[in-house]
């Protein structure tokens, strides 16, 4: 019996099919649905340079961390609407992070789920 969903809401791109498609399946079933969204950080900015050009650097990737999980934030408000409106367990999990670690995070998390619904 499927008990637990997890949903990857996309951040990139439009996130409308698989909000829905998951909150379907987790009325069908009477799951608890988890929503989880994955704002990147760019990989540009990763690196960090000695000297002045290192204080640069780091306030461009906290401005680039800001926008990743503005991002995340962004696509989980659209799916809370829509899971409250569907009177549904969720809960929702922003992440914020590179693409690669971002994915390890969700590979890892997905295996804790009887489903998991991605795009």
């Amino acid at each position: 019996m499927i008990k637990d969903i997890l949903v990857v809401v996309p951040t990139e791109r439009p996130g409308r099919p698989v909000i829905d498609v998951s909150i379907s399946l987790a009325a069908a079933f009477g799951a608890h649905l988890d929503a989880m969204a994955a704002g990147y950080v760019s990989t540009s900015t990763a690196y960090v340079v000695n000297g002045a050009a290192g204080a640069a650097v780091a306030t461009v990737f906290e401005l680039e961390q800001e926008r990743a999980t503005q991002r995340a934030t962004a696509a989980l408000e659209i799916f809370e609407a829509e899971a409250r409106n569907a009177h549904i367990s969720y809960e929702c999990h922003p992440l914020e992070a590179m693409p690669a670690d971002a994915a390890d995070a969700i590979g890892a998390a997905a295996r804790l789920y009887d489903l998991s619904v991605v795009l």
